[in-house]
């Protein structure tokens, strides 16, 4: 019997082993999942005036963050800040592979405005020469900060309202020298970003709308030429209420969203989300969540916001930031709290930060390892591939404890509605994986051949 038709007589019971992938998909029914363990990282970036308190604090921290993202085992743990040693702890454990994700960064304003300022309306700050940095790219950590600290945080006030390398004991500090420092101090900046005159005053408006400018980040990697019904649409709807113009704007972002990749929303912000597509009050972002959903690229959101069931020093509101919430569990995302908790005087500060991007690298790790499905499955149907070959399912063991520990393979999460790997079956760097299940219900949305 030849193999297509034995593949026809069993797809209705199982998959039999001489199936390849494209019958399995054709002939069966069944839907397919591609993923890699790509992440493109859009840093939202809240330059409105509220955010002057605590420019200094992010500005360092995510600092941080990303110089340990991009040299796991760079600097010796005994000279660096604690800030860098904690947000680095967790990466360094997991980077035995080489790496944590394939990432590239960029950084667009959550400020909507006509006429636009640098980073504004979904554009990417690209002052440092480029708008989308790459793992591989030389000196990528000095340019992203240049997006950080010269382009993208509002310094109001003398020197930025920043402390002088004196102030907080880097005598010895002369421009080149890394920052080594938990606070930003204002001759760095000096030297970053070629003058006073860069860095400061680059604030935008206070309304918030990171939504909409994530959105908006993402209609500008469409094709104006494109003929395509869904991409269209996309335009039209980003044209309707926005300072945006497909011919002009069209892919300007181009390269953001790259193929089976994982599009990762990143906000710290100490307001909610005041975009315009949803009435003033209606804390259910799902508008934005069914646009989104129409591009070609998963996506999930990490938020630091306020907490406005605590001491709320910035006043948001609770259906702003509900928003976020929202996201963050639809998208089985993240959400950490900006302000600490209060004191005995019912006072709170700036958070560290450093706990929340420990965070944010495990939510980053976690694309080596769980893959979200697009439907529900018949789990009975289920059927990995890592770079063409089968992977099996796990064994789940359960322990003296209650407990339960899976073998090397993939199981089905049914909290996340996603393949999870286990093991050594977790994908190497770069590896592609391919998923193919039986819906529950109806079928799936098209060829991907």
């Amino acid at each position: 019997m030849r193999p297509l038709v034995s593949c026809l007589l069993a797809a209705g019971l199982a998959l039999a082993s001489g199936c390849n992938d494209y019958e399995m998909f054709r002939l069966a029914g069944f839907a397919q999942e591609d993923f890699s363990n790509r992440a493109d990282l859009l840093f939202l970036a809240d330059s409105s005036p509220s955010m002057y308190r605590e420019a200094g604090s992010v500005a360092a921290n995510f600092d941080a963050f990303i110089e340990r993202l991009i040299s796991p085992s760079g600097l010796d743990p005994d000279e660096t800040s604690a800030v860098s040693r904690a947000t680095a702890d967790y990466i360094l454990n997991v980077s035995n592979r080489g790496a944590v994700v394939d990432f590239q960064l960029a950084m667009t304003s959550i400020d909507i405005s006509e006429p636009p300022g640098p980073g504004d309306n979904g554009a990417l700050y690209d002052g440092s020469g480029s708008n989308i940095l790459r793992r591989a790219d030389p000196d990528v950590g000095d340019a992203f900060r240049y997006h950080l600290l010269c382009e993208a945080t509002c310094y109001l006030g003398p020197n930025g309202g920043l402390p002088s390398q004196f102030d907080i004991g880097r005598d010895s500090w002369t421009c080149g020298d890394p920052l080594d420092s938990d606070e930003v101090f204002y001759e760095y900046n000096d030297c970053l970003c070629g003058g006073r005159e860069v860095w400061m005053g680059n604030c935008g408006s206070g309304q918030e709308e990171p939504l909409e400018a994530a959105l908006l980040a993402m209609c500008r990697t469409l094709d104006p030429s494109d003929s395509s019904a869904n991409v269209q649409e996309l335009l039209d709807i980003c044209e309707e209420r926005t300072p945006f113009d497909r011919d002009a704007d069209g892919l300007s972002n181009d390269g953001l969203l790259r193929e089976n990749s994982t599009l990762v929303a990143i906000i710290v912000t100490d307001e909610g989300d005041g975009s315009r597509r949803l009435t003033q009050g209606d804390p259910d972002p799902q508008p934005y969540l069914d646009l989104y959903r129409r591009f070609p690229t998963r996506m999930t959101w990490a938020v630091i916001g306020p907490n406005t069931d605590r001491c709320n020093g910035f006043g948001a509101t609770r259906w702003g930031t509900e928003r976020f919430h929202r996201l963050v569990e639809a998208t089985n995302g993240m959400y950490d709290d900006i302000e600490t908790e209060p004191d005995d005087e019912g006072n709170c500060d700036i958070e560290d930060f450093s706990q929340s991007f420990r965070r944010l690298g495990e939510l980053l790790a976690g694309l080596l390892e769980a893959f979200p499905l697009q439907a529900l499955p018949d789990v009975e149907t289920i059927r990995v591939y890592v770079d063409g070959r089968r992977v099996e399912q796990a064994a789940e063991v359960l322990n003296e404890t209650g407990g339960s520990s899976f073998s090397d393979g993939w199981s089905y999460d049914p909290t996340q509605n996603a393949v999870r790997f286990h093991g050594d079956a977790v994908p190497d760097f770069s590896a592609r994986v391919r998923i193919y299940y039986l819906p529950l219900e109806g079928m799936p949305r098209s060829l991907p051949f």
